[in-house]
């Protein structure tokens, strides 16, 4: 990870022999050893992004609920892609998610999702979550990304597209779940359909 490490020099420099008088003189030097890391943004160049998953049914949320831990049906992959540029000597990054609506207690994709909330005044919780998926052809749980600010290493001679000198290109996959079952009840969906669901999140990225 990326570490700022204090190294204290000490220069002793005593005078010849015959200036016995005279004191030696200390020099004390201290610098800063960083590791190189890189320059991370989305591909498209900005530092935030925004995931619209579009017109969901209210249909498909509730055939979501009778198989929960699943995309919702007819819903699909939103890659979500960071490019690292400038990255010196850095062979692997570590990254994981944090959020406030981390999915603690949901009964799929817990601590690996995040909570969708309805848009009202006080916000409330849908039984519907956004996970990442580290490919796009498996929706286990464990091929996702931790959301409770853990981490997972990778390596960008493996986990990414690119190059050093062009830019590595990683790319994680957005999904909309179902998290709780229990609140994706006809009555419970009835009452915020029409409405935009939200959540959101920080990516977070290390070096080695």
């Amino acid at each position: 990870m990326m570490k700022k490490v204090l190294v204290p020099l000490i220069f002793l420099a005593p005078f010849a022999a015959h200036a016995l008088n005279d004191a030696s003189l200390t020099l004390n030097f201290t610098g800063t050893l960083t590791l190189p890391t890189c320059t991370a943004k989305f591909d498209t160049n900005a530092t935030s992004f925004n995931i619209d998953f579009g017109n969901v049914k209210s249909s498909d949320v509730l055939a979501s609920a009778s198989h929960g831990g699943y995309l919702v049906p007819n819903t699909v992959y939103k890659p979500v892609k960071v490019k690292f540029t400038a990255c010196g000597a850095s062979t692997k990054f570590v990254v994981g998610l944090s959020s406030a609506k981390n999915n603690t207690d949901g009964t799929n994709y817990k601590n690996k999702s995040l909570k969708m909330f309805t848009s009202a005044a006080t916000p409330a919780a849908t039984g519907l979550g956004v996970a990442f998926f580290k490919t796009n052809q498996d929706t286990s749980e464990t091929n996702t990304l931790p959301t409770n600010g853990s981490t997972v290493s990778m390596a960008f001679s493996g986990n990414t597209t690119g190059d050093a000198t062009n830019g590595y290109v990683w790319t994680t996959y957005a999904g909309l779940v179902a998290i709780d079952s229990a609140k994706l009840t006809s009555a419970a969906i009835s009452g915020y359909a029409g409405t935009t669901l939200k959540t959101d999140g920080a990516i977070n990225i290390d070096y080695l």
